[in-house]
């Protein structure tokens, strides 16, 4: 038996094999066909493309190529076992990934300056007053949930929805007397309205203020009712400042009105609030905090 070199190429869903004109039928032997353990006859038309055909062999026969094919057309598996055929479509000579947009996948590439590429890893530059880049939410001023970011109103206050008698001798938190958070490395200016009374006024009023972090400093005062201005005090961390201790002017069931101004510059670690405190002199005169009363952070 010749031995033939033989030289298969897959065009236009044919495979083809070139062979020698007198050559239209061969004996590939099992010896040459790596598994084939049978001999089987491989036809060629007239200008030397192979037939289709079945190579019978161990296990499902391999059909060589479909009996017609379009140019240009992919090849595809039948689904039966050893055939193949031209699956009716064009095969992509090229992909092109689309460019990403809101509503089709697609793909994206960095800018080099704020968004880098490094041995495959991306970063971020982070964002300045000159620089475009990333920034992240701080968490108070500005909060995320679920991929949505809102941010706190500026001038946000919080009020007093229930009066509160204070009956106590010492410091006692005036519930909602406390503003909106102030976020690292920021001075705020602020003032709260606090309306209030007493049952006779024969005892002594305490107000107070303290900062919720370490790290913070500021300054607070109080103009009206008790007196016409406090004098400023010093606030310093968490521990609580008086701000203004006196007897009120009247007596009786009066509304009194206080308007009581801070200034906070927070330091680089926590955020803070400012809380009032209030207490009475005698348990028996108590310190009431009206409906109303707020505290709030300027723009």
């Amino acid at each position: 038996m010749k031995k033939l070199n033989l030289y298969l190429c897959l065009v236009a869903g044919l495979l083809l094999l070139p062979v020698e004109a007198f050559a239209q039928n061969v004996q590939v032997g099992a010896e040459q066909n790596r598994g084939v353990t049978s001999a089987a006859a491989v036809a060629t038309d007239s200008t030397g493309k192979l037939k289709a055909a079945t190579i019978a062999g161990a296990g499902a026969g391999l059909t060589t190529g479909p009996t017609s094919s379009v140019s240009g057309d992919c090849v595809a598996f039948t689904g039966t076992a050893g055939q193949i055929a031209d699956n009716g479509a064009a095969c992509a000579t090229t992909y092109t990934l689309p460019t990403a947009t809101s509503s089709t996948l697609g793909g994206v590439k960095p800018d080099g300056t704020t968004i880098a590429d490094s041995s495959g890893a991306i970063s971020c530059a982070t964002a300045t007053s000159s620089q475009l880049g990333c920034v992240k939410p701080d968490g108070t001023t500005i909060t995320i949930a679920s991929g949505v970011i809102s941010a706190a109103s500026a001038s946000q206050s919080n009020f007093v929805s229930t009066a509160q008698n204070i009956t106590a001798s010492t410091f006692t938190a005036i519930t909602n007397m406390v503003t909106p958070t102030i976020p690292v490395n920021t001075t705020r200016r602020g003032v709260c309205y606090l309306f209030w009374g007493q049952t006779s006024g024969n005892a002594a009023i305490t107000i107070g203020a303290a900062l919720s972090a370490s790290g913070a400093t500021g300054t607070i005062g109080m103009f009206g009712s008790i007196s016409n201005f406090s004098g400023a005090t010093t606030l310093s961390g968490t521990s609580t400042a008086t701000v203004v201790s006196s007897t009120p002017l009247a007596v009786g069931s009066l509304l009194y009105t206080s308007m009581i101004t801070f200034t906070v510059t927070t330091g680089a670690t926590n955020p803070v609030t400012l809380q009032l405190y209030g207490y009475t002199a005698t348990s028996g005169d108590p310190f009431v905090v009206n409906v109303g009363s707020n505290c709030g952070l300027l723009p």
